[in-house]
């Protein structure tokens, strides 16, 4: 279309585009949408407290540790491995249509609901937990696509404040659910139908929120095209001029805000949208205009290149696969640890693996996180280049090793452990999608990054599955330690039962770090250094 939106987009934002540009200014249109999407950030991570269902989930239903995680398996693949085509569908109709994909999959937890009430099985919670990852995912990454498209030029801060919000989100719900309302009285453990049906309920209200928020991408994306149509159509005025010096140009002439082939009515510049009132500015526009369009999607943005070439361009790049194999040893043991927090703190030396540790483990570990990402988000936006994203990266790294080498030593300082390893998630999940932006380019980000968080949730479900045998092996069902009453063998040579997982997850995670070194090192680097050398020459 020549507004720049395909259909579907169109036909989704047109009537909240218009209420938008009669009652706002451009630039409150832009942080109100920036301001919504971060609120549905904050409401969104539900999935993150999942280690608080376990206890409930293994004595109200029976589940074993491999249940549990095929059900975590089930919802990081929701989570991660439908991303590539939620990605590739931002792109095509903009991210309105993932917060409808959220909206239609929100009666996930209602679904899980009736499972725990039914006593079903571990595969039709599965499936629940299926639907509540895509939910959480969509809703999630079109808020992360919508701050990212509408300040192009602010990566890191456009990308770690969501990501921020959305790891206070795991800390938010971890407190609220120790509220009493939330408590079942007479066990101690969560009330889990009613958590579920209150999630439901606020996930409903997030999808809706989200929706709104999203439709500022289409509105910004429809005024540059319609601008560039408008420039177009001037330049052939002018060229006909030219030839025929007789032939006066048409009346209006280069106003965005004219009627005809650019939209089928009259629709103000974005300069001219203030509570209600509309001008039509001159082709040249002036400050005023400039100011208040500053920020919008800017006319590279519309590349000449379709999204299919560019994206083909991206996968055969080498330094891809090195990405994805990195957030494969780095972020997939991570979603582990996080996802089986309550098994490992039962274990764990002179922890108890009781409700309210586990959820003040998950606090602890929610606030490193956020932490860490608006940190990341500021020194990645004051250090700007490529060198000082993967310098970031090489800390995650360092961090995440030495993380899981202390749980593999069987430590007692469990608050350390979340500290370090909710540091290590924070910059991972932070400076991986700002790596990606800065590689790749924010205009194919929803596909791009997309794709990449595929890895977490494969490397998830295979190291989950390596864990839990290794969990029924050496610990036992329901958490006996290894040496108790009635207890399998732990692992050769005695110790903490979940050494071994751990000292493996510690050197896939240096193997990470390794594939970022390769990529550095044989790709971006000298990439970097040739910009650097014909920007001076390009001074000189």
């Amino acid at each position: 279309m020549k507004n720049g939106l395909s259909r579907l987009e169109n036909v989704l934002t047109r009537h909240m585009r218009a209420a938008l540009q009669r009652t706002f200014t451009a630039d409150q249109i832009r942080y109100l949408s920036f301001g919504m999407s971060l609120v549905t950030c904050l409401l969104d991570a539900n999935v993150s407290v999942f280690s608080l269902y376990t206890p409930a989930f293994i004595a109200g239903l029976n589940y074993t540790q491999v249940s549990i995680n095929i059900i975590s398996g089930a919802m990081l693949l929701g989570l991660y491995l439908t991303l590539p085509l939620l990605g590739y569908f931002a792109d095509a109709h903009g991210p309105v249509l993932l917060a409808l994909i959220g909206l239609l999959v929100s009666p996930g937890y209602f679904l899980a609901w009736k499972v725990y009430e039914a006593r079903a099985g571990e595969w039709w919670m599965a499936v629940a937990f299926f639907l509540i990852g895509t939910g959480t995912s969509s809703a999630y990454f079109c808020s992360l696509l919508t701050c990212a498209r509408v300040f192009p030029d602010r990566k890191g801060l456009s990308i770690s404040l969501p990501v921020s919000c959305y790891g206070l989100s795991a800390f938010l719900l971890a407190w609220l659910l120790t509220w009493d309302v939330f408590v079942d009285q007479a066990t101690g453990q969560l009330h889990i139908q009613r958590v579920f049906l209150s999630l439901t309920a606020l996930y409903a209200v997030v999808c809706a929120v989200n929706w709104v928020s999203s439709v500022v991408v289409s509105l910004e994306k429809e005024i540059v095209f319609s601008r560039l149509f408008e420039e177009e159509r001037a330049e052939r005025a002018e060229r006909a001029a030219q030839a025929d010096p007789q032939t006066d140009a048409p009346a209006g002439y280069g106003a965005v805000g004219s009627s005809g082939a650019g939209g089928p009515r009259p629709r103000p510049a974005a300069d001219g949208v203030a509570h209600g009132t509309t001008t039509t500015p001159s082709a040249g526009g002036g400050p005023a205009a400039a100011d208040e369009e500053a920020g919008l999607l800017d006319a590279g943005v519309v590349d000449t290149a379709t999204h299919g070439d560019r994206f083909r361009a991206f996968l055969r790049d080498p330094s891809m696969r090195l990405v994805l194999a990195a957030l494969f040893c780095l972020a997939g043991p991570l979603e582990l640890y996080i996802s089986n927090l309550g098994s490992i703190l039962k274990n764990a030396p002179g922890s108890s693996g009781d409700e309210r540790q586990i959820s003040t483990q998950v606090a602890v570990f929610a606030v490193a996180s956020t932490a860490t990402r608006l940190s990341m988000g500021v020194l990645s936006d004051v250090l700007n280049s490529c060198r000082s994203t993967v310098r970031l990266i090489f800390a995650a790294v360092a961090l995440t090793a030495a993380g899981f080498t202390l749980v593999a030593a069987g430590t007692r300082h469990a608050g350390l452990v979340s500290i370090v390893l909710g540091t290590a998630y924070g910059t991972v999940f932070t400076m991986f999608p700002t790596l990606v932006a800065t590689v790749w380019g924010v205009e194919i980000f929803g596909s791009t990054w997309g794709l990449f968080l595929a890895a977490p949730a494969v490397g998830s479900i295979l190291f989950g599955l390596f864990y839990a045998l290794e969990y029924d092996s050496h610990c036992g069902a329901g958490g006996v330690a290894a040496g108790g009453s009635g207890a399998p063998p732990g692992p050769p040579g005695g110790g903490f039962c979940l050494r071994t997982p751990f000292a493996v997850f510690a050197v896939v995670a240096v193997a990470g770090g390794l594939c970022v070194q390769a990529g550095w090192h044989c790709y971006w680097r000298p990439q970097q250094e040739e910009a650097e050398e014909q920007q001076k020459r390009g001074c000189r």
